[in-house]
């Protein structure tokens, strides 16, 4: 009897294991065929975008008026987005915002003879209510409005535009609502994962960091994994984005460990003469962004070990840098070049 009660266990035990979960299958991308052409205003729209972002938000919705006239014959549903992108400008949060206006545009545009099965266009029309919502305070309906925009993504199977949405979603949350941003990010890194895609990888990682940093956890991993992801593109440039990003994360939480080791990668044969640290040239990152990485290394590295050469030589490069730029662009580091002489490379200069 004891022997068969050890058996039934056994076999009941068996009964219950679950099976081992599966690999999510990949997924077949669809984006560019939903795309919109636009080809033949992408600069107007890049001059729209650029006013609007220097706070001419009616000049803007101005110029995107200009590109619909200059669509050439039979580019009706890019009509429809533009008025779309309108929308959006004057839905958005600020000085000007006009709610009335963007909802006349958008009821224009709603009609179901237009919109049948566009998945695509109406996703993007529920990008505008995302704005709206932001705009007069409801997180939560703005959220609402950010998950439908990415199921209609997904219904057209414009998947890297998943993606690429739900990263913009969890930037846009973060400051509202880091649960919600959070939710955004991890759709954002689970579709990427899906379509086995590098570069999405390492974007949608830079900002779970980004979230994760904002709610006070460690996102050492998510760097790591953007990182590796850069490894595998063979992208210096990425590769010197991750760093940068990741050693501004720790040098303003302290951990000058962390600054250390992420400013060290910079040091390798392939990016700089000799082992030495990589000019600026080199790095792809912009002017201030190198500059701020370089000096942060420095401070960092100085703290761990005191006096250490590398520390001057980041530190150097970093001055170097700053006297380099143009006068009038100059003005703005000046301070931090003072610092860094006084702080790290005085001693230098007396020896």
């Amino acid at each position: 009897m004891r022997l068969s009660l050890c058996v039934l266990m056994l076999i009941a035990g068996c009964a219950t294991t679950p099976p081992p979960e599966e690999p999510p299958k990949s997924l077949v991308d669809r984006t560019s065929e939903t795309d919109y052409r636009l080809d033949a205003i992408a600069e107007k729209l890049r001059q729209a975008e650029s006013i609007e972002y220097q706070g001419g938000r009616g000049a803007a919705v101005l110029v995107v008026k200009t590109a619909q006239r200059m669509l050439p014959e039979g580019h009706e549903r890019e009509h429809d987005y533009l008025e779309v992108i309108k929308a959006g400008m004057w839905a958005r949060e600020g000085e000007g915002r006009d709610g009335e206006k963007s909802a006349d545009i958008l009821s224009e545009v709603i009609t179901p003879a237009r919109l049948r099965e566009d998945w695509r266009l109406l996703g993007d029309i529920k990008l505008v209510d995302v704005l709206s919502e932001l705009a007069e305070g409801n997180k939560q309906g703005a959220a609402q409005a950010g998950e439908s925009a990415l199921l209609f993504f997904e219904k057209a199977g414009a998947y890297t535009r998943v993606v690429e949405t739900a990263n913009d979603l969890a930037y846009q949350f973060i400051a509202v609502d880091v649960l919600a941003a959070k939710v955004f990010a991890d759709k954002a890194i689970q579709t990427a994962l899906r379509l086995d895609d590098d570069q999405l990888a390492l974007r949608t990682n830079l900002v779970m960091a980004q979230v994760v940093l904002e709610s006070g956890g460690n996102p050492e991993s998510e760097f790591l994994k953007a990182y590796e992801a850069a490894y595998r593109l063979s992208d210096l440039a990425w590769r010197n984005v991750v760093i940068s990003q990741a050693v501004n994360a720790w040098y303003l939480r302290d951990d000058y460990e962390a600054v250390r080791q992420w400013g060290n990668r910079l040091r390798s044969d392939e990016m700089g003469s000799l082992g030495g640290l990589p000019g600026f040239e080199e790095t792809g990152l912009w002017e201030g962004d190198y500059i701020t990485m370089l000096a942060q290394y420095a401070l960092g590295l100085n703290e761990v070990d005191p006096g250490s050469a590398r520390a001057k030589e980041a530190a150097g490069l970093a001055v170097q840098t700053i006297e380099s730029l143009p006068e009038s662009e100059q003005e703005g580091w000046l301070e931090l070049a003072e610092k860094l002489r006084n702080g790290l490379l005085q001693e230098s200069a007396e020896k």
